[in-house]
């Protein structure tokens, strides 16, 4: 969808737009964000009105909204059974998701967010930065509780790592190491440079990940892929020899993930 929205192909935007939202009603979010980097994307034609251009774009969106609308109207909520539709109902309970999500990204480009190293400890030297470093960690440390069956019910717990990893940090004092990661993540990711073609979508995307992760109760994976993929496209490059230690990191994060699911015999 974003490749065809930057790549100004309108099939391939509306038909993976169409398909995205299908198959996971809370999609919209990133449709909405699609349609918005087409149009900014959308090069100027001379004789061709900009309104226009843009008609084709508007009745895939109006489409898209009227069908998205409709199939929550019919199922009363985006998910199918009562049970799973009142975890998906927008509030504090998405909290914990997002900052999940922060530190997971931490983690995962840890060599490339290293690269704002001079520039977070330069900001630990002011009073207000230093506060609001030490204000994060408290809240994710107190917010970051996320008691559901998945980490609390031992029959699930056990058959994920995903979930292991949960009951570790929300059942032990790991929570305020984590708390720590979290804290540092969000600077680094506020610190770390976009391409210059990407430098205004910073904010926005993060904004619009942010969105789109609060209505979740659950903490899936799944869900944080547009979002870590987008920062993978727009970020600056770094130093060659992060980029060569972010590599490596990838690589034997997927050996050591996959060996753990294989020795342990748990999903992930």
């Amino acid at each position: 969808m974003f490749y065809g929205a930057v790549k100004q192909r309108f099939a391939t935007f509306a038909l993976a737009g169409i398909l995205a939202v299908a198959f996971r009603q809370t999609n919209i979010v990133w449709f909405v964000a699609g349609i918005v980097l087409y149009a900014h994307e959308m090069p100027g034609v001379a004789g061709i009105r900009w309104g226009r251009r843009m008609a084709p774009l508007a009745v895939v969106g109006v489409c898209v909204a009227l069908a998205w609308t409709l199939i929550i109207w019919s199922q009363g909520g985006i998910a199918m059974t009562p049970q799973t539709r009142s975890e998906h109902m927008v509030g504090l309970r998405g909290v914990p998701n997002v900052e999940f999500a922060i530190g997971l990204g931490g983690l995962l480009f840890f060599p490339v967010l290293a690269s704002t190293g001079p520039l977070i400890l330069r900001a630990m030297r002011s009073l207000r930065w230093a506060l609001l470093f030490v204000g994060i960690i408290l809240l994710v440390g107190y917010s970051f509780k996320a008691r559901h069956m998945y980490n609390i019910e031992p029959s699930l717990v056990e058959g994920f790592l995903r979930n292991r990893v949960i009951y570790a940090v929300t059942h032990t004092p790991l929570r305020w190491a984590f708390s720590f990661v979290v804290a540092v993540a969000i600077f680094a990711f506020g610190y770390v440079a976009f391409l210059p073609r990407a430098s205004s979508f910073k904010l926005p995307l993060y904004a619009i990940g942010t969105i789109a992760l609060l209505p979740v109760e659950l903490i899936e994976q799944r869900y944080y892929l547009p979002l870590f993929a987008l920062f993978w496209i727009a970020r600056a490059p770094v130093d060659p020899a992060l980029e060569r230690s972010q590599l490596v990191l990838g690589l034997s994060l997927s050996v050591a993930v996959l060996t753990a699911i294989a020795r342990l015999q748990v999903f992930i």
